[in-house]
């Protein structure tokens, strides 16, 4: 299965991002592959692709900094529906309800 998974959470700063992650891990030792989307730790343009243990991690652009990194950013919103454009999923799992998941979830 082609699987996508939205996260909120700054990668690898903690939360969400690690439970999403190590449960990507697993789903790919299964056979599955697996996309996980969270906000790069830096970028304010483009994205950093990385694969770590199977699992293709997309550092996606924030504008905002500090606190406001948490998934609220419009621009994050615009950058995953672009990204996500054309692809298609098997099964879609929204680790969270904060616009930056849960619009481009539902598109």
């Amino acid at each position: 299965m082609n699987i996508l998974f939205l996260n909120h959470n700054v990668a690898r700063r903690g939360g969400t991002f690690y439970r999403a992650y190590h449960f990507a891990r697993h789903l790919v030792r299964r056979g599955h592959s697996v996309t996980l989307l969270t906000i790069s730790p830096h970028r304010r343009w483009g994205f950093d692709l990385e694969e770590c243990a199977g699992v293709k991690i997309v550092h996606i652009p924030d504008l905002l900094w500090g606190v406001g990194r948490s998934g609220w950013d419009p621009w994050d919103v615009v950058n995953r529906i672009g990204y996500l454009r054309g692809q298609a999923w098997d099964i879609i799992h929204a680790w969270d309800c904060r616009p930056v998941v849960i619009l481009p979830a539902t598109r």
